[in-house]
């Protein structure tokens, strides 16, 4: 993303893919925060769009560019009992390889 390497990456590849979370599976945990943005593969012009939801409700959408720096999302598991996050889930952007960088479960 922007050229910055990742140790550790999930390429949410094609319109609508997703990943879920199940919160209750990590009970020693509060929440849990990754980078997001467009990879370098991607062409220029191109933007990517990532909706995060917490029990099927929107808590965050992220919107990037080809080129842009990534950004931190950190989303609270509070009473969540499934975090899912999902790459263009309308299918309106162009770019198809949104990366999730260095995930990480924070207590």
């Amino acid at each position: 993303m922007a050229g910055v390497r990742f140790g550790r990456a999930i390429d949410l590849n094609v319109h609508a893919a997703s990943i879920s979370l199940f919160t209750h599976k990590y009970p020693d945990y509060s929440r849990l925060s990754f980078m997001v943005g467009i990879s370098d593969n991607a062409t220029p012009g191109e933007t990517g769009k990532l909706v995060v939801t917490a029990d099927g409700k929107v808590v965050d959408v992220v919107v990037k560019a080809y080129g842009q720096a990534a950004r931190r999302v950190t989303v609270s598991f509070d009473k969540a009992s499934m975090i899912t996050l999902a790459a263009d889930p309308d299918g309106v952007q162009g770019v198809e390889d949104i990366i999730i960088g260095d995930p990480v479960l924070q207590r």
